[in-house]
């Protein structure tokens, strides 16, 4: 494990202005793909991972690799996120192919089978039907020294806060458009274009996001969200 420091840019309002590259922790289902398509082109940098499909690394593995970096991170509500896993595992091309050989559920009721998928990995950490295992994702990513930390872990909660305040920059998934406007505007020679969508003055400008396909198959995360309250316990009791 490598021991925490300073946050480098010492405060949100710090411009991001050493000639360093920018290094991402693209965290599955936290909208990294739209990230990396965005970033690249908002930072004027040098930017890893330098396609949205790359490698989705461990922070901990991350940081060894890349040390001279600006260090970045999306987050995502823990319980959309965990939706969200599923619907790829489930109408996903990728997700399909893994998933082919398993006893995915899948062939039902959505809301059902998800209620099952979520009783499976609460039950195991051994069998994630070769997909994703949604227990505490985000702080496996942030805690993890390992190139993919894709299958379940124990994950280090102390390890993962103290990662987060290292990091040169943390975006919302859910404060998209804000999000990138906190980094555009750190920048000493920000995108000027991009800038101006980020007044507070009249109407807010409205969050926008690359044009990357994702794969839900039609399902509104906040409608499952809101469909059965024994869902919301299933997701939070991982």
């Amino acid at each position: 494990q490598l021991a925490p420091r300073p946050v480098r840019a010492g405060n949100a309002t710090t411009l991001l202005s050493e000639p360093l590259p920018f290094s991402f922790v693209h965290i599955p289902k936290a909208a990294g793909a739209s990230f990396v398509a965005d970033g690249p082109k908002l930072v004027k940098a040098k930017f890893y991972p330098g396609a949205a499909q790359g490698p989705e690394h461990g922070s901990l593995y991350d940081r060894k690799l890349r040390p001279r970096h600006y260090h970045l991170v999306m987050l995502r509500s823990p319980r959309s996120h965990v939706v969200s896993q599923y619907s790829e595992c489930r109408f996903d091309a990728w997700g399909k192919k893994v998933t082919a050989a398993t006893a995915f559920p899948r062939d039902g009721d959505y809301l059902l089978d998800f209620a099952a998928w979520l009783d499976h990995c609460a039950a195991t950490t051994e069998d994630d039907f070769n997909c994703y295992h949604p227990r505490n994702m985000q702080t496996r990513y942030l805690s993890s020294a390992d190139a993919r930390p894709h299958h379940y872990h124990r994950a280090t909660l102390d390890l993962a806060v103290a990662q987060l305040d290292t990091m040169d920059w943390l975006g919302l998934v859910e404060f998209y458009h804000a999000s990138l406007c906190a980094l555009v505007l750190r920048r000493p020679a920000p995108n000027e274009a991009y800038a101006r969508t980020c007044t507070c003055e009249g109407t807010p400008a409205q969050p926008r996001h690359a044009r990357v396909r994702h794969y839900a198959g039609g399902v509104d995360t906040d409608d499952v969200l809101r469909r059965d309250d024994r869902l919301l316990l299933a997701i939070d009791n991982l």
